[in-house]
């Protein structure tokens, strides 16, 4: 994900810099069934890492939190929907850079 800086001193450097920002985790997720829907809350660990545009780089890790939905389309497919929130703290430059984003996201599976 890549977000542009906004800041309200407009002559502070870090002024329309370019953040990107990635996530790789893992969650666990604890399904509430009922027949063909599968709504669940997911509990996980993702590894951050944040690239602000030609300063510094920083990575750590931190937890992350969601919800989501299976619908099942027979046995071997479903669909699903689901919203995450991270909320990586990072201290770029000396400073308290909080990054919140709550990603929604959606797509088909297929169960092996």
């Amino acid at each position: 994900m890549a977000h542009n800086l906004q800041l309200s001193d407009i002559s502070h450097s870090w002024q329309n810099r370019q953040v990107d920002f990635s996530c790789l985790g893992v969650a666990v997720k604890s399904y509430f069934s009922w027949l063909i829907i599968h709504p669940y809350l997911s509990l996980g660990y993702g590894y951050y890492r944040v690239s602000l545009e030609g300063i510094t780089e920083e990575k750590k890790g931190r937890m992350n939190f969601g919800a989501g939905l299976e619908i099942s389309l027979g046995d071997k497919l479903s669909l699903q929907a689901e919203a995450k929130y991270h909320r990586p703290v990072l201290s770029i430059n000396q400073g308290d850079f909080r990054l919140g984003d709550l990603v929604i996201s959606g797509g088909v599976n297929y169960h092996f």
